[in-house]
């Protein structure tokens, strides 16, 4: 996983027919602001987010938009 900044996210995704944006903000974070066409899936979810993450088509590319650092590993 890498941080990418808003300019390299736009061109990246652009250039990547093969994948979807997944959002892991919580709900009242997405009620501020949706991302059209976004995969919303709560990280805060506990084991139906873990189940979710399961179910994904494995041969996409996933771009993950979260509000904080506070979500992302090194």
């Amino acid at each position: 996983m890498i941080e990418l900044s808003q300019k390299d996210w736009s061109s990246q995704l652009e250039a990547d027919s093969e994948s979807v944006i997944m959002d892991v903000r919580t709900q009242e974070e997405v009620e501020e602001g949706m991302i059209p066409e976004a995969l919303h899936m709560d990280i805060y979810n506990g084991q139906k987010f873990i189940s979710s993450l399961e179910k994904l088509d494995k041969s996409l590319g996933y771009y993950v938009y979260c509000s904080c650092l506070l979500y992302t590993s090194d």
